[in-house]
């Protein structure tokens, strides 16, 4: 399964019409857009991590991170991180 497929597979449950949309902003966010048709197992290790951590497409009323964002690198942790 390749990241954007993996990305999609996670919007099962959000409508049609909006999960390309979610997938696209989601993959922006974490840079991945770049790695769209690549198999995560063929992915660094924090490339892996980043491809993996846009999964949910639905917005949590609360979201819990065991520490996921200290992994990034500072760049992507400060563009990914709450205000």
């Amino acid at each position: 399964m390749s990241v954007k497929m993996s990305v999609w597979f996670a919007c099962a449950n959000t409508p049609k019409k909006e999960i390309t949309t979610r997938v696209t902003d989601a993959l922006a966010m974490f840079r991945m857009q770049e790695y769209t048709t690549a198999k995560p197992t063929k992915l660094s290790g924090g490339q892996q991590q980043r491809a993996h951590s846009p999964r949910p497409c639905q917005p949590p009323q609360l979201l819990l991170l065991d520490e996921p964002l200290s992994a990034l690198a500072a760049n992507l942790r400060k563009e990914c991180s709450p205000s």
